[in-house]
Formats: C-alpha cells, sequence, structure tokens
C-alpha cells in the first residue's frame, strides 16, 4: 500500500514538473523575444545616428574645403540621376593663346552616388583631365600626358577625348578636353608632392601653384 501511494507520489511530482515547464517555457520564450527586439531597435536607432553624423561631418569637411581651397570647387547634386559631381581646374604655363596658339589647363573631377561621400574610394569615380585650346591649323598630334612629380614620371598613356569644338572668325581655335580615370592613390600622391611638371603632346608646362594646396583641400587633407 505504501508503495502504491509513493508511485502515485511520484507520478504527480513528474505531472507537476512537466506542466510547470510547459507553462514557463513559452513565458521565457516571449521575453526572450522582447528583449532581441529591444536590441535590433536599440541598433537601428544608433545606426541611424552614426550615419546622421557621417553626413553632417561630410557637408562640414566639404564646406572646409570650400574655405581653404585656393581655386573654387565646381559641380552639384543631380537629383534625377541621384548623383554628385565634383572638381576643380587650374591653369598651367602654356597659356599664350593669341600668339602662341597655344593654352593649357588640368584638372581634377570625381563623381559618386548619393549626396554623401563614400567611405570606401573605390566606389568614387575619379578622372584626371586636360582642357586646352590650340590654333585650328595646329591639331595636336596625340593625347598624350606625363606628369614628373618630385622628379619622378607618372605616365598616364592616352587620354580619351570628351568634348572638342573650333570657334573663332579670323583666327579660329579647336577647343577639347581629354580624360583619364585615375585612382585615388594617384590623387594622395600629387597632393602630397613638392613639385609637378607636366608634359603634354609633346609640349612641357609648368602647373599653378595653386594646384597641389587645391588638390589637398579636395581631398580634405
Amino acid at each position: 500500500m505504501k508503495n502504491k501511494r509513493l508511485i502515485i507520489l511520484i507520478l504527480a511530482l513528474q505531472f507537476l514538473s512537466v506542466f510547470s515547464y510547459a507553462q514557463s517555457a513559452p513565458q521565457q520564450t516571449k521575453e526572450e523575444k522582447k528583449k532581441a527586439e529591444q536590441e535590433r531597435k536599440a541598433q537601428e536607432t544608433q545606426a541611424k545616428e552614426q550615419q546622421k553624423q557621417q553626413q553632417k561631418q561630410a557637408k562640414a569637411d566639404a564646406k572646409a574645403a570650400k574655405r581653404s581651397a585656393p581655386v573654387e570647387f565646381q559641380g552639384g547634386y543631380d537629383r534625377f540621376t541621384n548623383v554628385t559631381t565634383t572638381g576643380f581646374q587650374v591653369p598651367t604655363s602654356e597659356q599664350d593663346e593669341v600668339f602662341a596658339g597655344r593654352k593649357i589647363d588640368i584638372g581634377v573631377g570625381a563623381s559618386y552616388k548619393g549626396t554623401t561621400v563614400p567611405q570606401d574610394s573605390n566606389d568614387i569615380n575619379i578622372r584626371l583631365f586636360i582642357a586646352y585650346t590650340i590654333r585650328a591649323n595646329s591639331t595636336a598630334r596625340d593625347h598624350s600626358l606625363i606628369l614628373l612629380v618630385d622628379n619622378e614620371p607618372m605616365d598616364f598613356g592616352q587620354l580619351s577625348i570628351t568634348t572638342r569644338e573650333t570657334y573663332g572668325s579670323s583666327v579660329r581655335f579647336t577647343h577639347a578636353v581629354v580624360v583619364t580615370e585615375v585612382s585615388y592613390a594617384t590623387l594622395l600622391r600629387l597632393a602630397n608632392a613638392r613639385t609637378i611638371e607636366g608634359r603634354f603632346s609633346g609640349v612641357e608646362f609648368q602647373l599653378s601653384p595653386k594646384f597641389i594646396p587645391t588638390m589637398r583641400a579636395f581631398l580634405h587633407l
């Protein structure tokens, strides 16, 4: 009899244990889900705040760069294509357009998606360009560019024509823009250079003293 009661008691305790676990298990899962949801919302809030701070810092850096640059940056945001463009252009020592019929400018352009500068420089399309003007009857033989950076040559090869037009009446001139894609590392090297000279289409030139400090401001250095 005693053994029978003992067995019944053991079975009852086991039932209560299983019942208690069955009641507490869903409650515990619910609390875990609630905690996980709170953590997820906190992470989303933190990510949004970080994004706001990055956008705010990018705008501040851009304004500071414009203030410190010897040459004004050109460009803007196109909401139809969701692309931001920016860049600058400086003259070289080859500026005697009237008498020698030759004028060479050099510049840098960049473009990227959205309004915030990407953290990864690979997401930015960077171009080095030459804008030149010559007498219409003295066509450039080639569009090769070599820069002598701290007396070390950087050969950019043949640049591609993007625009070309001829104008004038008694004396006619041809104006063209040629470009080549470059890396961020290339711009960094130019920005940190002490001296830069160039040769475009066989014509040697000196860069404006404004080029290097403008490049440094362009890269927020």
